[in-house]
């Protein structure tokens, strides 16, 4: 039993087959291994049974966020945070592609650290070869352009909550988390990178590969580039 207090904050958008599994696995693994918890499941607007479906369940430490219309994973996690009550904060996706007792490894590295950053061990063999490329070459990107050396930066990271600043981040979707911890990193060197496995999907398609997705991606990365420039020419001053 890890002696933390973690909310956890689960975000979806029509993931009616997976959710309650997902829950479900994720409220016993917490129950066995953590001091305290809350799940914070948002539906992000989702346009199936996916709300229903995580009600039904009547999971005690479970709080639904229904989000109106889709908004992305970013915005759902903003607002999951104005009521988040734990220590620590930490995203998990619905799709079951990261099961919940993968979480057994970060938070063991959680005693000396205010971050725990996760990599996957077998991206290569689970995701498309096309997926794998696109997540090398957005981590070498934004490593070289903020001198870092994180390994995976949209991954499951756990972070002490009193050095968030999610209404910092402009990001609403898929770059949330990238911008999210690089800003967080600001305000601290205790962070750990701890490596983690990805399990096949069982279902549908990821929804990260799209058109649109990919432009917000870069949109975010130029304006965040440009954020970070311009702080370091005011320091000059």
């Amino acid at each position: 039993m890890h002696n933390t207090s973690l909310s956890v904050v689960i975000t979806a958008y029509n993931e009616e087959s997976n959710v309650a599994e997902c829950l479900n696995l994720m409220h016993d693994f917490l129950k066995q291994n953590v001091r305290d918890f809350e799940i914070l499941f948002v539906n992000d607007g989702s346009t199936d049974n996916t709300g229903n479906e995580a009600r039904k369940l009547g999971l005690s430490h479970l709080h639904i966020i229904d989000q109106k219309v889709n908004r992305g994973t970013g915005a759902g996690v903003k607002e999951a945070l104005k009521i988040a009550r734990c220590e620590f904060y930490c995203w998990f996706p619905c799709d079951l592609e990261i099961m919940p007792h993968e979480l057994r490894h970060p938070l063991e590295a959680l005693a000396d650290n205010d971050i725990v950053i996760t990599h996957f061990t077998n991206g290569d063999s689970v995701r498309t070869k096309f997926r794998h490329c696109l997540s090398i070459i957005f981590v070498k990107i934004l490593n070289l352009s903020f001198l870092n050396s994180i390994r995976y930066f949209n991954g499951v990271s756990l972070m002490r909550v009193n050095l968030l600043k999610p209404e910092k981040v402009k990001a609403n979707g898929f770059f949330f988390h990238a911008e999210l911890l690089l800003k967080t990193l600001q305000s601290t060197h205790k962070y750990v990178q701890v490596p983690i496995k990805l399990t096949p999907r069982k279902r549908e398609l990821p929804k990260a590969i799209r058109l649109t997705v990919l432009l917000d991606v870069i949109a975010c990365y130029f304006r965040i580039l440009w954020e970070v420039k311009l702080r370091n020419e005011n320091s000059h001053y």
